[in-house]
């Protein structure tokens, strides 16, 4: 019995406390547990109580926008739109009164005279010359229009009329350098160097009233 009891001891101590109740070894102790499933692991959702933010935001320094501007860039192919253009109506030139009977002569003479000699010239840089002159009678016509010539000047264009008419061409210029001389040259001075031009061609084209 005592043999026993030590055999007892001595396993114990071999197996450690896995013995039964009779003192013997089991060793369906020892037999690993049967393996469980895994939890599945189930995040709670957690709640956060709501923030509020005041109404006016603490201000921060923001820097400014370089400001550039670019113009568009339209295309060729892109129709343009065409604003209409409020275009002044231009007045209708107002016609001229009828030139005094007493003077009808002298512009016949002078008009008479600038024709001739145009159909003489034959280089058109003098040709050119002439429309010029035609500028200048008409500013002689519309002065006579008016009445705005003194006494002097009108006696002193009759003269040039009657030495065109006899080709003394020579007189005339020197009666109108005395004109462009005399104290009414302000008057004058819109017409006079039309005649003057219009006296040195007669002469250089040698062209004569019949």
């Amino acid at each position: 019995v005592q043999i026993n009891n030590n055999t007892n001891v001595a396993n114990a101590t071999a197996f450690g406390n896995d013995l039964n109740q009779n003192g013997i070894y089991d060793p369906t102790q020892h037999q690993p547990a049967a393996l469980q499933p895994p939890s599945v692991f189930t995040p709670q959702t957690q709640t956060y109580p709501t923030q509020t933010y005041p109404s006016h935001p603490p201000q921060q320094f923001q820097p400014q926008p370089l400001n550039f501007q670019t113009q568009p860039i339209q295309s060729q192919n892109q129709p343009q739109q065409l604003q209409p253009q409020l275009q002044a109506t231009p007045e209708p030139p107002k016609q001229k009164q009828p030139l005094p009977e007493e003077f009808v002569y002298m512009q016949t003479v002078f008009d008479e005279l600038r024709k001739m000699c145009v159909n003489a010239a034959t280089n058109p840089q003098t040709k050119r010359k002439f429309d010029d002159v035609a500028k200048r009678l008409e500013c002689l016509y519309d002065l006579l229009r008016e009445n705005r010539l003194t006494p002097n000047t009108l006696a002193s264009l009759n003269q040039i009329v009657q030495l065109v008419q006899i080709g003394d061409y020579a007189n005339g210029i020197g009666l109108h350098t005395q004109m462009v001389s005399g104290s009414d040259f302000a008057q004058i001075a819109s017409f006079m160097p039309g005649i003057k031009v219009l006296l040195q061609s007669a002469m250089q084209l040698q062209v004569y009233l019949r």
